[in-house]
């Protein structure tokens, strides 16, 4: 009798001290954090559409670490290395992020009458496509910066008209959270998303 009581007053001690070290455990790994782009809106939009007919926006393409969802940095000690942070994500690629907020940026901006995602063998008079170069965060010793750089084109093949250009810009970010890092890369696609849409505007008319 007493050998039974023993046993099963080890059996709660162990099966406590499990408890307890699973809680513990759980309490010392972080939380992911997950981040999308702030709502990117013209700065001026257009009296009358400078681009006729239907535009679509194509999939951006990448390379590499670009195409994932981590947000990667760079040490500017160290600049040809990319890190990712951990627990710390974007709620979708990129690519795909840079996308969906060009097509809102296009519509509010009165690019075109009509503008679209675009997949190949899709009917359009004009297709935006383009590449994702430079999508980082850089830290040192001088502060904390934002680094876009993003190469666009666009193709009307019944008309002959084309434009491609690259757009690359570095932004100070004000303080070390990474919401306001998320913040400055808003600020600037939209700082790039004005220049190509005035581009297009004064090449294509």
């Amino acid at each position: 009798m007493i050998k039974l009581q023993y046993k099963k007053l080890m059996l709660t001690m162990l099966i406590g001290t499990a408890l307890i070290s699973g809680c513990a455990g759980r309490t010392n790994v972080p939380d992911d954090h997950f981040y999308q782009l702030p709502e990117i809106l013209p700065t001026n939009s257009f009296n009358d559409y400078p681009v006729n007919g239907t535009v679509g926006v194509a999939p951006l393409h990448s390379d590499g670490l670009h195409g994932e969802r981590a947000i990667l940095y760079i040490d500017s000690k160290l600049p040809l290395e990319l890190h990712r942070y951990h627990y710390h994500h974007w709620t979708e690629s990129p690519p795909r992020l840079i996308r969906e907020s060009l097509l809102k940026y296009l519509r509010e901006s009165r690019l075109a009458p009509s503008v679209i995602r675009y997949e190949p063998g899709g009917q359009v008079d004009g297709v935006i496509s383009g590449k994702l170069i430079h999508f980082e965060r850089i830290t040192g010793p001088d502060g904390i910066k934002v680094e876009v750089a993003l190469e666009l084109e666009y193709n009307n093949q019944k008309l002959h008209q084309s434009w491609h250009e690259e757009y690359n810009i570095t932004l100070p970010v004000k303080n070390s959270s990474l919401h306001n890092t998320i913040e400055v890369f808003g600020a600037a696609l939209q700082k790039i998303f004005d220049v190509f849409t005035s581009d297009l505007a004064s090449n294509l008319t």
